[in-house]
């Protein structure tokens, strides 16, 4: 019998797995900082059934009946799916700010049509950033499901149609097999280049879902070859487990992903699901737990539901610690269960839709209309709620900042784009080169007034999310290259001082001696060559965006405390001990910050735009400030 024909257990043991490495993942769960590969765990899993399914009806019926797959799948997936993108929608008009119901209406629209990855890629949306709060971003992986379903048939079908009929599984591994070697090199060269389109684009991830196809393909040589090896079916499972174990220790927010690094968890579930465990062995015994049964089951709702859940739980509850996670993904689970119960099952196996086509074509349209009306009405409702002041003034902190795109600077520029990088007085005599990152970036509207008030022209050279000096931390193939050519750029302009600034969470995940190193000896250079530095430190950058907490609470109860400004201090006392040469240092943080609480407001400006970014109006507070310190900067080269 065909391994996709039949229930098997260790399948649903390993949908229990991959959802239980996600929702970990998502908690925040120590020791799973690498649970999302969890969803490549589903995506080889899909790719073996659904090539098994449309293998087996191309071999006995010579074609494959796409209404009735299609239907299919409309029944399984579409239900679920849409009874949590209505209910998060209500839920975040109930219980977030208003500034959030359109940017989740917009996310909730591209989820409704199974393009969320697309949607994510082109923001250029950061999966792993801690401050997310995008209710639909795992939807990503939902979207790419559907769109191997709409493609996939299609795909054999076209592979069947110039395959002789004994010939058609090798026709099949064939075209399978470039796909996933022109797919994973794609992933590759995404993932080494730090592109967004990496993680998400369906073309990146083809190649997870090709070798599960591969091996539907080659399951009769695949079990023969292990029918003759005793104990295979152990031994496949227990390498597997290291497998999984090593991706999950040595992957986390910080590893470039998928790439390479995917090889992994996609190899550990093709054994498994190779190993077709049988169901009196030890580890068939331990897959066929009722637990474990049932988790496989319940795991497509859970997947739904937890995401939402966690997010609006952490915007509107005042503590959001472990124990509150736990409770959330518990009652997630409830969830998950009520609706395979009521709503999955009930549609899934219901005769009439069972029966014909064209009422499944009618039940995907209603839920579309449906899912996009209360899209719409989220979205309107979000728009009058910004003409009021209060949130108006919050909607403007949020898009009050500079991009250095919008003056024709290209990150990391070149020596010869440097002339579209000026800001201050063009015209100015002295010269000064600030180098960073975004939160370089955040300085530019105090640099700019600054330098047209004194004469100083400011060359930028930044790259988001990108250290001014090496780290040996994650970071892109182009940030490497900035990095290593700030030298040869300092000599080429020769400032009369450099700025240096960047993000505290640049650290995590670096290597802090080689930062230390790196301070000292680029400080070095400079003092070499006669050239000021002035290095500001980090304002705080805290757990949860304040813009968030200001739209549903008072300024006093979001005032953040003082403690956590920690990571920033601990920061500045880092570069502090690699800065051995002369310099000049700003702290904004004791500007910002007394003993219990960190300001919001200063001179009557909003301070942040988002958990760790100065808003343009906050920042030309600091001119006089920030004046002084550069001067003093300059002036100390001639010392």
């Amino acid at each position: 019998m065909s391994a996709t024909r039949r229930h098997r257990a260790d399948i649903d043991a390993l949908r229990a797995l991959a959802i239980g490495l996600v929702v970990a993942f998502h908690a925040r769960i120590p020791g799973f900082e690498g649970g999302f590969i969890g969803v490549d765990v589903f995506f080889v899993v899909s790719g073996f059934l659904i090539t098994g399914l449309l293998l087996a009806e191309l071999e006995d019926h010579g074609s494959i009946r796409l209404g009735r797959f299609w239907a299919r799948r409309v029944r399984r997936l579409l239900p679920a799916s849409a009874l949590v993108l209505v209910i998060t929608l209500l839920a975040t008009v109930a219980l977030t700010s208003p500034l959030a119901w359109r940017s989740t209406a917009e996310a909730g629209l591209w989820a409704s049509l199974y393009a969320e990855n697309l949607f994510l890629a082109a923001e250029e949306a950061n999966y792993f950033a801690p401050e997310i709060r995008n209710p639909f971003v795992h939807y990503w992986s939902l979207a790419i499901e559907e769109q191997f379903y709409v493609v996939w048939p299609l795909l054999l079908a076209a592979l069947a149609r110039i395959a002789p009929r004994d010939r058609l599984r090798t026709v099949l591994a064939g075209g399978f097999g470039v796909l996933t070697v022109a797919s994973l090199a794609h992933s590759v060269q995404l993932t080494e280049a730090g592109s967004t389109w990496a993680y998400y684009s369906p073309l990146s991830r083809a190649w997870e879902f090709a070798v599960g196809g591969l091996l539907a393909v080659g399951w009769p040589q695949v079990r023969s070859l292990i029918a003759g090896r005793g104990g295979a079916d152990l031994a496949l499972p227990l390498v597997a487990a290291l497998a999984f174990a090593g991706s999950l220790l040595t992957t986390d927010a910080f590893t470039p992903f998928p790439g390479w690094r995917a090889v992994a968890p996609v190899a550990a579930t093709l054994l498994v699901l190779a190993a077709d465990v049988p169901a009196g062995s030890v580890v068939g015994r331990l897959a066929a737990l009722e637990p474990i049964q049932w988790l496989g089951r319940v795991s497509y709702g859970w997947y739904l539901w937890h995401f939402p859940l966690l997010v609006l739980a952490e915007v509107r509850l005042p503590s959001f610690g472990p124990a509150t996670r736990l409770a959330v993904v518990t009652v997630s689970l409830l969830l998950a269960s009520l609706s395979l119960r009521l709503v999955e099952n009930p549609v899934r196996f219901h005769p009439a839709l069972g029966r014909r086509h064209l009422p499944n074509l009618w039940l995907a349209l209603g839920l579309l209309v449906g899912s996009l009306a209360v899209v719409g009405v989220v979205d309107r409702a979000g728009a009058a709620r910004l003409d009021e002041p209060r949130f108006a003034e919050l909607a403007r902190a949020v898009e009050d900042f500079e991009r250095i795109e919008d003056r024709g600077c290209p990150p990391g520029a070149d020596p010869a784009e440097l002339a579209g990088c000026v800001w201050g007085d063009p015209s100015g005599e002295r010269v000064v080169l600030v180098l960073g990152d975004s939160h370089a970036d955040q300085w530019l509207p105090a640099l700019d007034e600054i330098g047209r008030n004194e004469g100083i022209q400011f060359v930028v050279r930044t790259v988001v999310a990108c250290p001014a000096l090496p780290t040996d931390g994650f970071v892109t193939g182009e940030c490497v290259e900035t990095q290593h050519s700030q030298s040869e750029v300092v000599g080429l302009i020769e400032p009369d001082a450099v700025i240096i600034t960047q993000w505290t969470g640049s650290m995590l995940g670096a290597d802090e001696q080689v930062w230390v190193d790196s301070i000292r000896g680029f400080g070095s250079e400079l003092a070499a060559r006669d050239i000021g530095l002035l290095w500001i430190h980090d304002p705080p950058s805290f757990e949860d965006n304040p813009i968030d907490c200001l739209g549903i609470r008072s300024e006093p109860e979001c005032a953040p405390g003082r403690d956590e400004a920690a990571a920033a201090e601990y920061h500045r006392a880092l570069s502090r001990s690699g800065l051995t040469t002369p310099h000049v240092e700003f702290d904004p943080i004791e500007l910002l910050c007394d003993d219990e609480r960190c300001r919001l407001r200063r001179a009557g400006a909003l301070v942040f735009r988002d958990s760790n970014h100065l808003t343009a109006e906050a920042a030309r507070t600091f001119v006089p400030e920030l004046a002084d310190a550069l001067l003093e900067a300059m002036d100390a080269r001639s010392n």
